[in-house]
């Protein structure tokens, strides 16, 4: 590949390992709650993350009979599957103690975030706003409310 190649496929790859370390910090930062914060199964976020040493190993050592393996690594994470999360909030209303909004969000890193300023893509996969002080049954459908 040419240096233009070299230096995007390089580009994210540091985006990539900057999205891991991101994706590390809101595991420990959610370590308590475990099922706020799912990771889905389909990143390999493990197989990502030795991918990513491999990488900065051969980069570290960067030699000339090298570059072929570190291309090829490179190329590797570049076709990685992305990171996509999803996150379950809730949040009460500040004015109204009787309200209550519980959402999950779906967060997908493109592949050159953060290193390009392109921002995450956050989607509502569900939203419900309900009064804390409704008794419903733990079975009743979310539907018929």
């Amino acid at each position: 590949p040419d240096s233009g190649e070299d230096l995007l496929l390089s580009l994210i790859c540091e985006s990539k390992q900057l999205q891991v370390d991101e994706l590390i910090a809101l595991q420990a930062i959610y370590a308590d709650t475990p099922d706020i914060l799912v990771v889905a199964d389909d990143c390999r976020l493990e197989e990502l993350q030795q991918h990513l040493e491999d990488w900065q190993m051969l980069d570290a050592s960067s030699s000339i009979a090298e570059s072929s393996s570190s291309s090829s690594s490179s190329t590797t994470i570049a076709n990685h599957p992305p990171l996509r999360m999803v996150l379950k909030r809730s949040v009460e209303d500040p004015s109204d103690d009787d309200w209550i909004a519980h959402c999950l969000l779906e967060i997908l890193f493109p592949p050159n975030y953060p290193m390009q300023m392109t921002p995450p893509e956050i989607r509502i996969e569900w939203f419900v706003l309900t009064q804390k002080s409704l008794v419903v049954a733990n079975n009743k459908p979310l539907e018929s409310l």
